[in-house]
């Protein structure tokens, strides 16, 4: 690595490269050997044992004291002697997409960002004209370039010798039979391949993250979670059936964020921590990040398992930890920036002594509906108790006011200046958004009664009131798209 950072531009702005280009990263030696053997081994719901494991075995060889145990539903909970009021946040399941089954390669490129790939068994064709290499869709194309025009096709052999197969093609592949596309025959070559995989960045820096500031023997509660991409199993066990692994906590930190500069404020609808908490962290940690990649407060958290935390303790935050694309396979991570700025920068930080300002008691909203989606427990708070504003003439309002009483002609305005009645509208439909507005949620969705205009309103007013810059609104987009995709695949718990 350099000895100075260069800024390497938007992590967004990057296309996947291919395999070939790359160098293969080798354990222990381009990476360290603990980060690599959390990014082989692949760890759909259901099979975060080996995380586990390699997690367990890896802190118990510190010198740091600690309990290590693992609770009913998975979770693995470590907790130094040294006592502490901060917990630490990760999860040990990827994207089911990932599967499971032989490890992933990782490689590298030359600036240092990390992706992945597994063997898989792939059919190689060759036409016996030309001897050129085609792909199917290629196949596919010069079948309906020579007048053989189907809805489908396929390659199989004419009789048991399978060493040539030739194109055929129908219209109806339940029903009517299979047509020969004239002469058009390959030779079919079964070869093992390294493809693109998911590489689960997505959490396992989460997971690296904590190892080390254990490793450090900075003092806390560890808790490796299971199945928070299923809606927060793990997170959701604990605060409903164990919230007493979470007492005498100020604070829950998560590393489980996009990108380079985060530090979330709002998450699933709703203020998560305080500004004062957030900002405070944020001077502590880019005393040791380059200009280019200083951390800083956002409102534009969608979920993770510190949310599940927030009626149990007042400053929950999810950190930036430098990967991109997760949940396909895409996915990479900065190692440079993780090793040499972003842990450093982790290390540097007074946790016990940061401010501690939002109630988690404060301002629960009537409306909760998030028990459906991260279980029972989930409270489903507006602001939560953070920079309020008490509007006098609206706060004793016990139901939402209908939208034309708010906005009726009242008669005091016709006493009032321009300037008196648009400041008078615009306090109350504050007061309206930021106290009694049920957020739009990508893990919930909309209510059954709602019209297609209400929708979009919700939509708008939830960018509204969480100040969303596009890139945010887009970020919520994808995610909405992807969590339809999981609905009813078996890859979500929704």
């Amino acid at each position: 690595m350099n000895n100075s950072y260069i800024y390497k531009g938007r992590l967004s702005e990057r296309t996947r490269p291919t395999i070939s280009s790359m160098s293969l990263v080798k354990r222990g030696k381009t990476m360290n050997a603990l980060l690599y053997d959390l990014l082989v081994t692949r760890s759909p719901n259901g099979h975060e044992k080996a995380i586990s494991d390699i997690i367990s075995k890896f802190v118990s060889g510190c010198k740091t004291p600690c309990d290590i145990k693992v609770d009913d539903r998975g979770n693995l909970i470590i907790r130094t002697k040294q006592k502490s009021s901060v917990m630490f946040s990760s999860h040990m399941d990827v994207v089911a997409n990932q599967g499971h089954g032989d490890n992933n390669s990782l490689f590298v490129t030359g600036d240092n960002y990390v992706y992945a790939g597994f063997d898989k068994a792939v059919y190689k064709f060759t036409c016996t004209k030309t001897n050129e290499l085609h792909t199917e869709s290629e196949i596919k194309k010069l079948a309906s370039d020579s007048g053989f025009d189907y809805r489908y096709y396929t390659i199989m052999p004419r009789n048991t010798s399978k060493s040539i197969a030739y194109v055929y093609g129908t219209d109806d592949m339940f029903q009517d039979s299979w047509t020969l596309c004239g002469d058009m025959a390959y030779k079919v070559d079964n070869v093992v391949e390294t493809v693109p995989n998911v590489l689960g960045a997505d959490d396992k820096l989460g997971c690296y993250i904590m190892c080390r500031l254990l490793e450090a023997g900075v003092p806390g509660l560890y808790v490796f979670h299971i199945g928070e991409e299923c809606g927060g199993i793990g997170s959701t066990y604990i605060s409903n059936t164990t919230p007493e692994v979470v007492d005498n906590m100020d604070y829950c930190v998560a590393f489980d964020r996009m990108g380079y500069n985060d530090i979330i404020t709002n998450q699933s609808g709703g203020r998560c921590c305080s500004d004062t908490f957030a900002d405070a962290l944020a001077k502590q940690m880019n005393a040791k990040l380059p200009p280019m990649k200083q951390m800083a407060k956002s409102t534009g958290g969608t979920f993770t398992d510190s949310a599940n935390y927030t009626k149990l303790i007042a400053e929950c935050t999810n950190v930036a930890v430098g990967y991109k694309n997760q949940h396909g396979t895409s996915e990479y991570f900065d190692h440079e920036w993780l090793e040499r700025h972003l842990i450093p920068s982790l290390l540097n930080v007074a946790w016990s002594a940061l401010p501690v300002k939002r109630d988690p008691k404060a301002v629960v909203s009537s409306y909760s509906r998030y028990g459906g989606m991260y279980g029972s427990g989930y409270s489903g708070y507006g602001l939560w108790g953070e920079d309020e504003e008490d509007y006098n003439d609206y706060s004793s309002v016990s139901s939402p006011v209908p939208i034309n009483e708010l906005f009726k002609h009242d008669p005091k305005d016709n006493n009032r200046s321009a300037y008196q009645i648009n400041k008078s509208v615009i306090h109350k439909v504050r007061h309206q958004v930021n106290k009694r507005l049920e957020e739009y949620s990508t893990f919930i969705g909309f209510d059954d009664e709602e019209s297609q205009s209400e929708k979009i309103e919700k939509v708008l007013l939830t960018f509204y009131k969480n100040d969303m810059s596009l890139r945010e609104m887009a970020e919520m987009v994808v995610d909405a798209h992807e969590h339809d995709d999981d609905w009813g695949t078996g890859k979500g718990n929704y």
